[in-house]
């Protein structure tokens, strides 16, 4: 994916996904909010192809270290 094919929405789809399956204890909001913030925060990144793994990499930190609680606020 250069960055021309670089669809945001699609990204944070795909991370969100693979995070439903990993945290299937965690509310789906919850884990789609996470994912589209952190996916955000990556987006003037020069080379987008590491866009997704470095979200999804600090999208699981967040939401192995935070509550429920914390989550929803």
């Amino acid at each position: 994916m250069d960055n021309q094919d670089y669809d945001e929405r699609q990204v944070i789809e795909q991370v969100s996904s693979r995070l439903r399956d990993r945290f299937p204890d965690r509310e789906p909001e919850a884990v789609d909010a996470v994912s589209a913030e952190v996916v955000h925060e990556f987006a003037n990144a020069r080379i987008k192809n590491y866009v997704g793994p470095l979200a999804e990499h600090r999208a699981r930190d967040v939401l192995k270290h935070s509550t429920a609680a914390e989550l929803a606020s």
